[in-house]
């Protein structure tokens, strides 16, 4: 998953930059991104918003609308990142939409666009012998 990440960070008609260095980088950003996904099961909403996910929603689609734009929708995602750290952190609220939108957006763009999985989250669920 972290050579998927890697090669998804770059727009598929520019050269990549392979390297232990972006590939270290490359790792500590899907594990952040995949640390957010996991918290977002357990965010619980609020009455009102600090947030507008339908506006971060339409950009991740306006990343996909111009030419398979990557970098841009993985750029999107981090900020999806941020706003799911911050309310888990209690520095931001969420209304149930705008919770809804969130993980329609983590689904969406997340699993069934990039075809990223967690894991260690599917390792973690394996029975051990």
């Amino acid at each position: 998953m972290t050579v998927r990440f890697f090669m998804l960070q770059a727009h598929y008609r520019s050269t990549l930059d392979f390297g232990n260095e972006a590939m270290e980088a490359s790792d500590k950003g899907f594990k952040r991104l995949m640390n957010a996904v996991g918290l977002l099961d357990g965010l619980k909403s609020s009455a009102t918003s600090d947030v507008d996910m339908a506006a971060l929603q339409q950009r991740c689609y306006d990343a996909m609308n111009d030419d398979f734009n990557s970098p841009v929708l993985i750029a999107e995602l981090f900020e999806a990142t941020r706003i799911i750290n911050s309310v888990h952190d209690g520095k931001l609220k969420v209304d149930a939409d705008n919770l809804e939108i969130l993980k329609n957006i983590i689904a969406t763009f997340v699993f069934d666009v990039l075809g990223l999985k967690d894991e260690q989250a599917a390792n973690d669920d394996l029975p051990k012998s």
